[in-house]
Parts: structure tokens; C-alpha cells; sequence
């Protein structure tokens, strides 16, 4: 074997030994939590907001590459180019935004949100069945391929993300996406490389669940002049136009029920959903 060979081999072995190295150490590792600054107003200062006897809701839809958590004071501005389209897995995630404005105490359960589709009532999914949805589908997987965390975290929750911890952890590997960089190792250690990039796609899932969990709508009691907020996940394949809910009041001993169409105020008056044009 010549030189040149020999050196050609080494540099190989080092660069597959390298990659391998980095996937086990970010697969040993938990991704650490991200931090999403989220600003919350009165339901009031939402666009798409409705009220009834001192209750206010508000619904910010999901939009592509936005997520939910917008400053309604502030432009939105959509990115030309998403990674991820959680529409497109099946999930239609919407920010839910209460303000009590009455003198009764009321009794928020997430199981009496429903979608609505004209007149029929689709039950909102769990958490871990959005994350589960997400990570199954297609469109996921094809951009853990091609895109670093970052963007496909925004993809997500959209807002400004602290992740600095995040990618420190994964270092470069994820830079030129997870599987499509393991695609390039040597072949002696392609396998090693894939299975580690399994064990990486994981523990995202894992992150996804912790976030989408901590942010789902939970059950509680809305004291007078407080305001809530909380994520509701709703199906994207059956044209989703409002939201109903059912909240009860404690000290009037009634039921409350409010309906918001996912329309702003100055829209057509047929409502609209991720399936309109």
C-alpha cells in the first residue's frame, strides 16, 4: 500500500471515529429543557376572542414557522421556508387564552374544549398523541434529514428560543441534520452512526413531550380577574372552523358555554380553518 493510501485510510478512520464519537455523546446526554419567552395579555387583546357573562377566551391558531405564542402588540412575520408543518402530521395546535372578568370562580376542565368542524365536536388530542403524531409522520422525518434543531423547534413553537444549552449538547452533528449527516460516515461505522442518530430522534421525542405536555391546557379553578392560557390540540385533517367550550361556575352554581369561530373580526363571515383557502 502506498503512502498516499495509507494516509487516505487514516484520515477516514479519524473522520467515521470522530462522527460515532459525537453521536454517543449526544445520545448519553438529555437534551436539556428550552426556554420560549412568551408574552400574555387579556384574552381581550387577542384578535380572535369572544365573551360571555364575565368570561373572555381567546384562540391564537397555529401558523407554520409562528407557532402560537405571538405578542399580538408586535408584526408577525411567517418564514418563507419551514422545516415543519405539524398540519401536515395530522395536529392543529391552538393557544387558548381565558381572562374571568366575573365575580364567580370557574372550573376549567380541557376534556369540555371541543373542535368544531360545522356542527360536529372532535375531541382535542392528549399531548403525548400530538407529539406521537408528529414524530410518525413523514414530514418529520424528513425534516430531521435535512434541518438542525433550531429551526425545526421554532417550526414548532415558533417565538424567539433559548436552546443555546440545547445545541451545545449535540454540538456539530446536528448542523447538517441529524440522519442526513450520518449518512456521510465511513462505512465501517455507518451503523454505529444511525443507531446513535436513532438514540438522538428519542430523545427529541422525549423533549417534544415534556414541552407540548407543559404546555397543554390543564385542569383549574379561574379565580375573578385572572387569566390562563394553555395549548389545546386539535386535528388537522377534518377542517377545524371554532372552538367550543363549557366552563363552570362555582358561586352561580351554572354552566357557562362559549363558542369562538377562528375568524378575526373583519374576515368573511363564513370561518376559516387550515383546509380553506
Amino acid at each position: 500500500m502506498t503512502t498516499g493510501s495509507s494516509r487516505l485510510s487514516v484520515l477516514v478512520y479519524l473522520t467515521a471515529a470522530a462522527l460515532t464519537a459525537g453521536f454517543l455523546g449526544c445520545a448519553n446526554k438529555p437534551l436539556p429543557p428550552l426556554v420560549f419567552p412568551q408574552s400574555l395579555y387579556p384574552a381581550e387583546a387577542y384578535p380572535i376572542n369572544t365573551s360571555t357573562a364575565g368570561l373572555v377566551m381567546a384562540v391564537v391558531p397555529y401558523v407554520p414557522g409562528v407557532g402560537m405564542n405571538i405578542d399580538p402588540k408586535q408584526p408577525v412575520h411567517a418564514p418563507d421556508d419551514v422545516p415543519l408543518d405539524v398540519l401536515q402530521a395530522g395536529v392543529f395546535p391552538m393557544r387558548i387564552i381565558l381572562s374571568n372578568r366575573g365575580d364567580g370562580e370557574l372550573v376549567v376542565e380541557p376534556s369540555q374544549f371541543f373542535c368544531l368542524s360545522g356542527t360536529t365536536p372532535y375531541k382535542s388530542y392528549p399531548p403525548q398523541r400530538a407529539v406521537n403524531l408528529i414524530v410518525q409522520s413523514d414530514v418529520f422525518k424528513q425534516a430531521l434529514k435535512g434541518t438542525s434543531i433550531g429551526p425545526l423547534l421554532r417550526s414548532i413553537f415558533g417565538g424567539e428560543l433559548i436552546f443555546n444549552a440545547a445545541t451545545s449538547s449535540v454540538g456539530g452533528v446536528v448542523r447538517g441534520g441529524v440522519i442526513g449527516g450520518a449518512s456521510g460516515a465511513a462505512t465501517s461505522a455507518t451503523g454505529t452512526a444511525l443507531s446513535r442518530a436513532n438514540q438522538y430522534q428519542n430523545a427529541l421525542t422525549k423533549l417534544l413531550n415534556d414541552q407540548m405536555d407543559a404546555g397543554g391546557l390543564k385542569p383549574q379553578v379561574l379565580m375573578p380577574g385572572f387569566t390562563t392560557d394553555g395549548i389545546l390540540y386539535c386535528p388537522s385533517t377534518v377542517n377545524v372552523q371554532a372552538i367550543r367550550v363549557t366552563l363552570y361556575d362555582r358561586l352561580n352554581e351554572q354552566s357557562l358555554s362559549l363558542l369562538c369561530p377562528l375568524k378575526l373580526p373583519s374576515a368573511s363571515s363564513e370561518p376559516t380553518g387550515p383546509g380553506d383557502d
